[in-house]
Formats: C-alpha cells, sequence, structure tokens
C-alpha cells in the first residue's frame, strides 16, 4: 500500500497542476472557445472508445502493463503541452488524444491494484483513503498550479512532466497480477459474468442516470451562477470549497456507510441529492452557492460503495474490465446529459432543466431498490 499512497500523492499533485490551466492555456496561445470544444470533444471521444478495450487489455496482460503504459503517454502528453509553440490544433489534438489513451488505461487497472494489494473486507475503506489523499494533494497542486502558471507560463507542464517520471518507476515495481493466463481469457466470459451478478448490473445501469443528473449540475452550473446573480468568481470558489467538503464528507461517509447497507447508504445520498436540486432551482443566491458546493461532491461519494460492490461480485480476473464498464456507461450518461439537457435549458430555462436532471436520482434510487440485500 505505501507505493499505492505514493502513485495517489504524486499523480494528484501532477493532476492539481493541469487541470485548472490546460484550457486558460491554449486560450492564451489564441485558440478560439469552437477549438477549444473541438478538442474537448476529441478528448472524450477517444475516452469513450477506448475505455473497455483497455480494461480488457488490464486483465489479460496485467496492472503494471496498463499502468506503465497510462503514466508514459500522460508524460508525453505535458511534454507536448510544454512545446505548443506556436499555435498548432493538430500537436494539440495529437497531445489530447494521448491523454485520453493514458487515462482509459488508467481507469479500472488502479481500482485493480488497490483490491490486490487490500483484503476484501477492507477494499472500501482504503479506497476512502485514497480519496482523500489524493483530494488533498490535488488542492495542493491546484494552488501551486495558479502561482506556477501565472509567474512562470508553460513551464507548469514541465513540473508536470518531472513529478510524473517517478510513477514510470512504481509502476514498473507492481508485480503483474496478470490473474489469468492470455490462453484461458475469455472477453464473453467476463461479460457474461458481469450479467450475471444482478447486483453489479443494477449498480452499473445506476451510474448512468447519477452521472445524467450530477453531470449536468457541474456543466450548467456557472450559467446558472451568472443568471442569479452571482459572478464567476463565486464558479471557482464554489468548486474550492466543494473540494475541501469532499475531504471531510470522505472521512464522515466511510464512519457512516459502516451503520448502513450498501443500498441504504446510496439511497440516502441520491435522496439528499435530490432535495438540494430543489432548493438549487430556487434561484437564492446564498441557498443556491450552497446547495451546488455540496452537489458537486456527491459522485464521488458514492463511487468508493459502487467500487466496493464490484470488488466484491466480480471475480479477480475480470476486475479491470467490469470497473471500465461501469466507467463507460458512466460516460454515456454524461454525454447524453450534455445533448438532452442543454436542448431543455434553451427552451424551458436552467431551473427547470435542473429538476428534471434530478429524475436521474429518481431512477437511480429504484434501482438501488432493486438490488436486495447489499453488505450481506
Amino acid at each position: 500500500m505505501k507505493d499505492i499512497k505514493k502513485f495517489t500523492i504524486i499523480k494528484g499533485i501532477a493532476s492539481g497542476l493541469y487541470i485548472p490551466i490546460w484550457i486558460l492555456y491554449l486560450t492564451d496561445l489564441g485558440y478560439s472557445l469552437v477549438e477549444i470544444g473541438l478538442i474537448g470533444a476529441v478528448y472524450e471521444t477517444v475516452k469513450f472508445i477506448t475505455e473497455v478495450p483497455f480494461g480488457v487489455l488490464g486483465d489479460k496482460y496485467g496492472i503494471r502493463f496498463s499502468l506503465t503504459n497510462s503514466v508514459l503517454l500522460a508524460t508525453i502528453t505535458w511534454v507536448m503541452f510544454f512545446v505548443l509553440v506556436p499555435k498548432n490544433i493538430i500537436l494539440v489534438i495529437c497531445a489530447v488524444s494521448l491523454w485520453a489513451l493514458s487515462e482509459s488505461f488508467f481507469s479500472g487497472s488502479f481500482e485493480t491494484w488497490v483490491s490486490k494489494e487490500t483484503s476484501q473486507a477492507a477494499f472500501s475503506d482504503e479506497m476512502y483513503k485514497i480519496g482523500k489523499i489524493s483530494v488533498a494533494s490535488m488542492l495542493i497542486g491546484s494552488l501551486l498550479g495558479g502561482f506556477i502558471y501565472y509567474y512562470y507560463n508553460r513551464y507548469a507542464f514541465l513540473i508536470v512532466v518531472i513529478l510524473l517520471l517517478p510513477l514510470v518507476n512504481i509502476s514498473l515495481k507492481i508485480s503483474n497480477c496478470k490473474l489469468v493466463g492470455e490462453d484461458k481469457f475469455s472477453l464473453q466470459s467476463g461479460f457474461r459474468l458481469i450479467l450475471s451478478s444482478v447486483k453489479v448490473r443494477l449498480i452499473i445501469i445506476s451510474g448512468f442516470f447519477t452521472a445524467l443528473t450530477y453531470d449536468t449540475i457541474s456543466n450548467f452550473y456557472p450559467a446558472y451562477f451568472k443568471n442569479i446573480g452571482l459572478d464567476s468568481r463565486y464558479t471557482a470558489i464554489s468548486f474550492t470549497i466543494a473540494a475541501i467538503l469532499l475531504f471531510f464528507l470522505l472521512i464522515f461517509s466511510q464512519k457512516i456507510s459502516k451503520l448502513y447497507t450498501d443500498r441504504k447508504y446510496l439511497i440516502i445520498i441520491d435522496s439528499i441529492g435530490i432535495l438540494l436540486i430543489m432548493i438549487l432551482s430556487l434561484g437564492v443566491k446564498v441557498s443556491s452557492f450552497v446547495c451546488n458546493s455540496l452537489l458537486l461532491t456527491f459522485e464521488d461519494l458514492r463511487n468508493p460503495i459502487v467500487l466496493d460492490i464490484i470488488n466484491k461480485e466480480i471475480s479477480d480476473e475480470y476486475k479491470n474490465t467490469t470497473y471500465s464498464v461501469n466507467a463507460i456507461v458512466n460516460s454515456i450518461g454524461e454525454i447524453v446529459a450534455g445533448i438532452i439537457f442543454g436542448f431543455i435549458a434553451q427552451i424551458y430555462g436552467l431551473s427547470i432543466m435542473f429538476l428534471l436532471a434530478a429524475l436521474g436520482l429518481v431512477a437511480s434510487i429504484f434501482l438501488y431498490s432493486k438490488i436486495g440485500n447489499p453488505n450481506t
């Protein structure tokens, strides 16, 4: 677990450095909003296409293979960002495509690594601990990133590259947890196993609906804040407060989740989510700001429980694939949310759109009720 924590801290600081500044950097280089939108679409498309295939590769060739490739591709990505002078949109598209490939290799592999380094009973607690370490590290990185970018511009990406280099060494030291021989690996058997577990099937489908709701909140709250008279400063402040809240809520949730079954815990989370969305939609400045800051944490609060259910229900040789299937179903929800609720917001306004988005949580609660007796 020592290497996992090192990996989490370094990756968290690096992520905190680049996430707040990469779009700002492209803007400063002269890219238009249309070009930035296209670049973002390329990232999402590549990640969507490769998520499950790379999860399958992780199960087939091992965790070391996936995480090493993830780190190497991320390193190349930020080297390319560092040399993005002058403006070159083809180079940017290549860079974000490599970034998406890196994230697809990482998705599922990291969780599988954690599951191999800890007992099944302790997995949920470890994911909560790792979540707290990741959030704290990203906060440090984001504070450093803004300062470094302000004074040194693109050299912030060079620091990201320097931070990522030790992760190559950590990844190469991982025992290659290839839990089934290549000759015995069967993708068909993996999907059959996923579909055979009612609990896993329902929890993955529920992820589509929660992503539909929570992604709508995160996508449209800046525009909503502007509508109700909160300027762009409050958008950034709400995000920062959400990150701080998430750190403490993960500590609180780790204790609370032990008092309830998985099903009850998830129902409580999404029921509170519905209430907060209703208050948010009223458009009162203070209450909307508070509710939004809380809602930005909710998807991350349910994640350790979802991962724990998959860890308990799916055999080791197909965990990476299952985590990737869960991630791609969430991605589909995010894509659908952007299309459907953008259209609804245009016609009926953001308040009505938020209320309709809350129906996704109603659907997820219905699915949780069908799970049966989780945690037993």
